[in-house]
């Protein structure tokens, strides 16, 4: 695989424009027709338009230096020091991995219903286990979708969610909980939104958990694995 990584940056509007990174690649996200969708529809964009290739790809959010604090020339850097990997991904949240068993419980403590939704989604997915039972490593915390990986990670990574969003759409509570319950989580740049983003967020790390051949890299791992 080349690497040589390409970073993307989405922006909404000339506000954010400005907060961009050197070395990102801006991607005009102006028009946005479906805001609540947040990256989803970029992700296939992008991904049609990398499919097949060799080279490492992510979409980083324009918050990206305000939630990390680290330059992504640095992160860039970090992944061409580290070759060998199918995704790298860095969590600003780095601890939370010691207060809670994953995502999806994490998820409970802030997001109403999120536990009564993962119970109701992991049997259709073949999960047997509760989802307070399933214990991620510090590698499977893939928070804020601020990740960058290859075709293997992005080709199995979007049927993955793919799959998911199609049985969530075919069962009314799951579709409802996703795409139309206002207001019962927490609130995105002053605003209620409906849960889409915060579900497909924690299916990302869902997916690595699944897949255990996906080759993962923490940006923190080395130092929350000491």
């Amino acid at each position: 695989f080349d690497m040589h990584p390409i970073l993307y940056q989405a922006y909404y509007n000339f506000d954010h424009y400005d907060k961009l990174e050197g070395g990102c690649i801006p991607y005009n996200n102006m028009e946005n027709l479906t805001p609540n969708l947040r990256e989803y529809p970029m992700w296939k964009t992008l991904h049609t338009k990398h499919k097949g290739s060799k080279v490492h790809w992510g979409l980083l959010s324009w918050r990206w230096r305000d939630k990390t604090g680290i330059e992504a020339a640095v992160f860039k850097q970090w992944i061409i020091d580290n070759p060998g990997y199918d995704v790298y991904h860095i969590d600003p949240f780095k601890f939370t991995n010691k207060q809670y068993n994953n995502l999806w419980v994490q998820g409970g403590q802030w997001v109403v219903g999120m536990l009564d939704f993962a119970r109701i989604l992991f049997p259709k997915l073949g999960i047997t286990t509760p989802p307070e039972n399933i214990i991620y490593s510090n590698e499977q915390w893939l928070t804020c979708n601020y990740y960058v990986g290859n075709t293997v990670f992005w080709d199995g990574w979007m049927e993955f969610l793919e799959k998911s969003l199609e049985i969530c759409y075919a069962e009314p509570r799951l579709k409802y909980y996703l795409l139309e319950a206002y207001g019962i989580g927490p609130l995105y740049n002053g605003k209620p939104v409906p849960n889409f983003p915060f579900v497909v967020e924690r299916l990302s790390s869902l997916y690595v958990y699944m897949n255990s051949n996906i080759k993962v890299k923490s940006y923190y791992g080395d130092e929350l694995n000491a």
